[in-house]
């Protein structure tokens, strides 16, 4: 199927939006912002995070965003910040607005660590009225959204199209946006989006002109999908991630995923090639499969056999590449190089293995967190976690709790750590441990299955992914049994899932925070399956006691304050019981934000010190190393004992 399918039904929808608008009189927020029913529209299907080139020389260089058919918005944009809707400049998108006396943010950029607004840190409080779909409201006088209802940011950039992209598809990217956004090209409206975590990408091809253009964006801090964004984190808005434009061929793929699969038993491996052309597209293509020193050792058009290859594991990841040549009447017109590793993750009976061995989960929690930006993570801060992780014998990140930033799995895949990749779906606020929302729902599980779906589809070329999580504290209810299917539709190799608050959809089990008197009891089968609270369980919830299924905490060992003190017994337990698999510890870095961003010596501020209601003080200091990235004394508690060397006293 065509990428381009979806123009009618985007001019229905403005339709439907634009009678719902003038039906109700005056508008406070656009109509999108408030109806769970409406998550995006006029943008394109999601596709790998991986873009083309014009020639193989080019995409053997080429990265995440460096091609020469990427071409980077990130930098100074005209801005205005609103701390309600109706307070916006409505008309900011048109192409004679005079925006001369606007101020400059950068992007990517969080407003309130550019001084718009209040950081407001929350760890499953809403910070507004809870009232879904809709956000506007009027919580407590004491809340910081009574006078910041709804910030907007109206953002505005001038940009040029290469000459030589003329006779291709040219593609506008976002990478990250919190929480929603509008996009005008040239005052011609190109589409809607929410969902922070994931990108959107638009064909803007027909609204460009020759010279210059004008990009305009509306961004909300909240919508109603901000009642699926409840994570324990700080709450920030704005452009986070980057923005490109990207040519692509109108004759080439808009999409293509190299499988791989791997026999731990013979060494053997196979690709496969998925594709998806281009509206109307028939290209040709093949593939060669490339080691890591360039060498070619495989070719083929839709698959290929390799007898022996080696496997890809944290202490030895082992990278190939297949590099995909697009044609048409054997003239390459575009190429692909995608990153492959042979590996592959399995539960046999009640235990975990990884590429033919048992495996112990040696893992940890993540957020994306800077002190000085907030949401902004550079490669550099990205790939010192990575070091001190790895220091610290930890193999294995939960993306807690959203799709990271596209350069976090490249790195993962170079330096050898394996991803538990999260659905951006958490409703803490409202449904852990409940049937609320997005329950049975089906405008919710329309959204969360979106929200899988893309975070799949762009992941899965990744070899550092291997496991994937339907969420975090989200509840439990049908949806998660529709996202389970979507993931298995949209990941050919059947990863693992994952998900505590609902192991009726998983393949393994898991749970919160059990103490070690519980797992020595579940290691019998003699548990009572409880929440982190106490909370009821149910079949319907986590099917049949015991499972007889490998069991991983998402989350155990709170590394807040002086912590960890029991942490050598947990492992002394996992060690030696098969069905316990390990776990990922809470978590990796304290989230404080440095007080002045520009001295860092004047100390941190926690929830509540920028006078934010509501808040959760600092209950966001958890982390085995500080915000600073200088480690804690419990980050060597974890460190001795997730050692994999032991030694024994001999007997002689």
């Amino acid at each position: 199927m065509g990428y381009m399918g979806c123009g009618l039904g985007y001019q229905v929808l403005l339709l439907i939006v634009s009678l719902v608008v003038i039906s109700s009189g005056k508008e406070i927020v656009p109509a999108e912002i408030e109806n769970a029913a409406i998550t995006r529209y006029g943008n394109l299907p999601p596709r790998v995070d991986v873009w083309p080139c014009p020639d193989i020389e080019s995409a053997l260089t080429a990265s995440y965003g460096n091609s020469p058919w990427v071409a980077s918005l990130n930098g100074k944009w005209k801005f205005h910040w609103s701390k309600r809707p109706e307070e916006r400049p409505p008309d900011f998108f048109k192409t004679d607005f005079d925006s001369s006396m606007w101020r400059e943010i950068s992007v990517p950029s969080t407003w309130e660590r550019e001084g718009y607004g209040t950081p407001i840190y929350s760890n499953s409080k809403y910070p507004f009225r809870v009232d879904p779909p809709r956000v506007m409201g009027e919580p407590k006088k004491t809340f910081t959204s009574y006078i910041e209802r709804n910030p907007v940011g109206s953002y505005l950039r001038d940009f040029e199209i290469p000459r030589e992209w003329n006779d291709k598809r040219v593609m506008l990217h976002f990478a990250g946006v919190s929480s929603a956004m509008f996009v005008w090209v040239n005052g011609e409206k190109i589409g809607y989006s929410q969902d922070s975590r994931s990108p959107v990408h638009f064909d803007i091809t027909d609204k460009l002109r020759p010279g210059k253009n004008r990009l305009a964006v509306e961004v909300y801090k909240y919508c109603d999908g901000s009642y699926l964004e409840d994570q324990d984190f700080w709450r920030l808005g704005g452009i986070f991630r980057d923005v490109f434009v990207a040519a692509i061929p109108a004759a080439g793929l808009w999409d293509v995923y190299a499988e791989p699969e791997y026999d731990p038993a013979t060494g053997a491996g196979k690709i496969t090639l998925h594709t998806t052309p281009m509206a109307g597209a028939k290209p040709e293509w093949d593939f060669s499969v490339l080691d890591d020193a360039g060498a070619v050792v495989a070719k083929g058009e839709d698959s290929a056999s390799l007898a022996r290859v080696i496997p890809w594991f944290t202490e030895q990841p082992k990278l190939y590449s297949v590099i995909v040549d697009v044609k048409i009447h054997g003239k390459t017109i575009q190429v692909f190089r995608l990153p492959i590793a042979f590996r592959k993750m399995e539960v046999r009976g009640a235990e975990l293995f990884y590429n033919g061995l048992p495996l112990k989960i040696r893992g940890v929690n993540r957020h994306e967190f800077d002190p000085h930006t907030g949401y902004v993570m550079s490669g550099e801060l990205m790939r010192r976690d990575l070091v001190l992780m790895k220091q610290a014998n930890i193999n294995f990140v939960r993306n807690a709790h959203y799709p990271n930033d596209p350069l976090w799995y490249d790195l993962c895949d170079e330096m050898g750590m394996m991803i538990m990749d999260e659905a951006n779906v958490e409703s803490h606020g409202l449904s852990y441990h409940k049937r609320v929302l997005p329950a049975d729902l089906p405008d919710w599980t329309k959204a969360s299955v979106e929200r899988m779906e893309s975070m799949v589809i762009r992941a899965r070329q990744h070899p550092s992914v291997v496991m994937w999580s339907l969420g975090n504290e989200a509840g439990y209810g049908s949806a998660f049994m529709e996202m389970r299917r979507a993931c298995h539709a949209a990941d050919p190799e059947k990863r693992l899932i994952q998900y505590a608050d609902m192991n009726l959809a998983a393949d393994l089990d898991s749970q919160t925070y059990p103490d070690i008197e519980w797992l020595k009891k579940h290691v019998k089968g003699e548990a009572s399956r409880k929440g982190e609270h106490g909370e009821e369980s149910n079949e319907v919830q986590h099917g049949s006691y015991p499972s007889g299924r490998p069991f991983l905490m998402n989350e155990y060992a709170h590394g807040m304050g002086n912590s960890l003190g029991n942490f050598q017994d947990y492992w002394d337990l996992i060690n030696s019981e098969p069905i316990l698999c390990g776990g990922f510890i809470w978590d990796w870095v304290d989230q404080a934000l440095y007080r002045n961003r520009s001295d860092p010596e004047a100390g941190f501020y926690y929830g509540g010190d920028f006078g934010d209601i509501p808040n959760d003080g600092n209950f966001c200091i958890n982390g085995l190393i500080g915000a600073d990235r200088i480690p804690h004394p419990h980050y060597q508690e974890v460190k001795k004992s997730l050692s994999t060397v032991r030694f024994r006293r001999s007997q002689a």
